[in-house]
């Protein structure tokens, strides 16, 4: 799953530790995760809501194969790098993911993010 978080955020311009703190605020990291309000995959993505987005870059997107993780870490930086574009602040962009402006979800985010890069920069010491 690593490796489709770094094709994905390289492919749309999305931060990967912002990337990966989505999928760990949405599901933590699970790919069978489904929502009561449809959302599905490891990003959380609701294929009802962004169908024509989703299908105009990708073709048709059916609820189960954002089950996929690949297919759900494509389409999930796909939408946040279309959000990251328009509302110019990760804040806002983070709003329009969820749906809803959410502090809390903010703060959860950056907090996972900030978790992220500790790690990453650990990592990158030995490799």
């Amino acid at each position: 799953m690593a490796g489709a978080f770094v094709v994905a955020s390289m492919r749309f311009g999305v931060p990967l530790d912002l990337a990966a703190a989505v999928a760990q605020a949405e599901s933590g990291f699970n790919p069978a995760a489904k929502s009561r309000a449809g959302a599905t995959g490891v990003m959380q993505v609701r294929p009802d809501v962004h169908r024509d987005l989703l299908a105009f870059r990708f073709g048709a997107v059916e609820p189960w194969s954002l089950v996929d993780p690949e297919k759900a870490i494509l389409a999930g930086c796909f939408l946040l790098a279309g959000y990251l574009r328009e509302e110019k602040t990760v804040e806002r962009a983070l709003s329009r993911y969820l749906g809803a402006p959410d502090p809390l979800y903010f703060e959860r985010v950056s907090r996972y993010r900030t978790e992220i890069t500790i790690f990453l920069r650990a990592w990158s010491r030995y490799f």
